[in-house]
């Protein structure tokens, strides 16, 4: 499982920025060949795309490329440049709607990875789910083929399909079901559930740090990022939380130490660890390390 706390949006355009934020706090780099590129420019956004990939020390970062629209006109030529000559870890699929364009796509995929000589499933696939449809379809496209890993909700489409105003307070909750509804399709999926860039900065660090707790109680995995800073509190938030942490260390350690004496169930700190809260601080666990070996590795 690659680790997602923070996905930080790049610019193809501009090597020596996105080499900046490769030094940063960043889980993985976003190529954008989408929205943050003018019509006039994409192809030189393509192929500067792959300079960035194959030149750029991305830190053990992964790469990621948000292609266009599979519908667009612009879409097989980002595949046929960017991703079948950069070779990305994964790319960004926005506007999922519809199992099938999710099984052309890997398709696609398939043929690079045989005509580059690498192992099929390479090259993951993020599926943004944007609309009303997508998300009624979201949890058969999470399902739709091996390379789907997660799922990323695009609130600025959704919001602008919806007709409303997309609002930065009160916990959401005019778009609860729509929020829950993703993540629960996502977790049933057994895939990541990646929350929308925050593209509104008024109230600063504090206003970010509180829709990122909102978010990761939501069930959220992950979240995509402006820049470094929003990327260190994100990894903060989405990691596990240092007490819960220690805590889950000896609830684990408690049960199976009296599992092995067949004795009744433990009490850690005044509760009691049943089966199923001995495999919650099992995930706990095991996830710190995921993320512990990734960023020795850094």
């Amino acid at each position: 499982m690659r680790i997602r706390r923070s996905i930080i949006w790049g610019k193809a355009l501009n090597f020596e920025e996105t080499q900046r934020l490769c030094e940063g706090a960043g889980d993985a780099i976003c190529l954008d060949l989408e929205d943050g590129v003018a019509k006039g420019r994409k192809q030189e956004a393509r192929v500067n795309a792959v300079k960035i990939l194959r030149e750029c020390n991305f830190h053990g970062k992964e790469k990621i490329v948000r292609v266009n629209d599979v519908h667009s006109p612009e879409f097989i030529a980002d595949m046929n440049i960017t991703i079948a000559e950069g070779l990305p870890d994964a790319i960004r699929i926005p506007k999922c709607e519809y199992v099938e364009d999710m099984l052309a796509v890997d398709g696609i995929l398939s043929a690079i990875e045989a005509k580059a000589g690498i192992p099929e499933n390479s090259i993951e696939v993020i599926a943004m789910i944007e609309s009303p449809i997508g998300l009624r379809s979201a949890y058969d496209i999470a399902k739709s083929c091996e390379r789907v890993t997660a799922l990323n909700l695009g609130m600025e489409d959704l919001t602008r399909e919806l007709g409303v105003l997309r609002r930065y307070r009160d916990d959401e909750l005019d778009l609860i079901y729509a929020r829950q509804k993703f993540v629960l399709d996502a977790m049933a999926a057994h895939v990541q559930a990646i929350d929308a860039v925050l593209l509104q900065m008024d109230g600063g660090d504090e206003a970010t740090r509180t829709a990122s707790i909102r978010s990761r109680q939501d069930g959220f995995t992950g979240r995509s990022c402006n820049n470094n800073v929003q990327a260190e509190e994100a990894n903060r938030i989405y990691g596990p939380d240092p007490a819960y942490l220690e805590w889950s260390r000896r609830a684990k350690q408690a049960y199976e130490e009296n599992a092995s004496a067949d004795l009744d169930m433990p009490t850690v700190d005044g509760k009691r660890i049943c089966y199923a809260a001995y495999e919650k601080a099992c995930d706990v666990v095991a996830y710190a390390g995921l993320i512990a070996e990734k960023e020795g590795k850094a």
